[in-house]
């Protein structure tokens, strides 16, 4: 097999895919607007802070190390 395709990506996680959104739809009752709104700001959410909280270890911590040469801040905490 030179690569993978989308049908070799869905064979593979499909069930998974499936049965996610499945409980998704048995937690909010089969309701749109739930699903509408909740999801929404629960997605959102989820990415400020995994992204936030991500900047914020490596501002912390200096590591990894490739990633500081993208600080901006100009009053730093580590040389980059």
């Amino acid at each position: 097999m030179t690569g993978w395709t989308f049908q070799d990506f869905w064979r593979v996680f499909g069930n998974f895919f499936q049965s996610l959104w499945n409980s998704v739809i048995e937690l909010s009752g089969s309701d749109e607007y739930v699903i509408g709104v909740y999801g929404t700001f629960l997605f959102t959410f989820l990415v400020y802070w995994i992204a936030g909280l991500s900047y914020t270890a490596i501002s912390l911590t200096g590591k990894p190390a490739f990633a500081l040469k993208y600080k901006i801040q100009d009053a730093s905490s580590t040389q980059v």
